[in-house]
């Protein structure tokens, strides 16, 4: 890319082309951008700066990450903590199995209605929680891992110790991901 304010130069290799197709100064074209993708960049035309005698050029790249571009489907899942076990361990203690698993029905028919309570549980005790997984998260990182994260660059603004921070976030990070890779097991 070759980008200047040129006012009697024109640029004549034929790999790049001229972008900036308006004028930006007097009834003349004095901004130029010569680039040899065509339409890689976007054009924004902006007041002058103080006291100039053109228009000053914003370029915007039309580049679209491909994390973007791809349409990522909706995952669903449930959240389970402690607190949703236990929910679900009281409401298993308080049926009454024997009314639900009545010995004169078929095996087929007490699986099918011992599956659909077991259900109805579990969906009364853990919600469901919809997310987007984008193909550049790893799964290990979890939120602990993240203020760490975020705490060193406070420090590096403020020009703290920077070396506790810096063995907090790998220890942090190899923590991560064992539990990960024991969630996985």
């Amino acid at each position: 890319m070759v980008l200047g304010d040129f006012n009697h130069i024109e640029l004549k290799i034929k790999a790049y082309l001229q972008m900036i197709t308006y004028s930006t100064g007097t009834n003349r074209t004095l901004n130029k951008c010569y680039c040899e993708i065509r339409n890689a960049y976007a054009f924004k035309k902006l007041q002058p700066y103080v006291i100039s005698d053109h228009d000053l050029i914003q370029l915007m790249p039309n580049y679209v990450q491909r994390c973007e571009r791809i349409n990522q489907p909706s995952l669903k899942g449930k959240i389970w903590s402690s607190a949703e076990c236990e929910a679900l361990q009281c409401a298993f203690e308080t049926i009454d199995w024997s009314v639900i698993l009545d010995e004169s029905d078929s095996l087929e028919l007490q699986t099918t209605v011992l599956t659909d309570h077991i259900n109805y549980c579990v969906n009364q005790c853990a919600p469901n929680k919809i997310y987007v997984q984008y193909p550049n998260i790893t799964p290990w990182i979890s939120g602990a891992l993240i203020s760490i994260i975020k705490s060193r660059r406070h420090a590096i603004a403020s020009s703290q110790s920077r070396g506790i921070l810096r063995r907090k976030i790998s220890h942090a990070t190899r923590e991560a991901k064992c539990q990960y890779a024991h969630q996985i097991d």
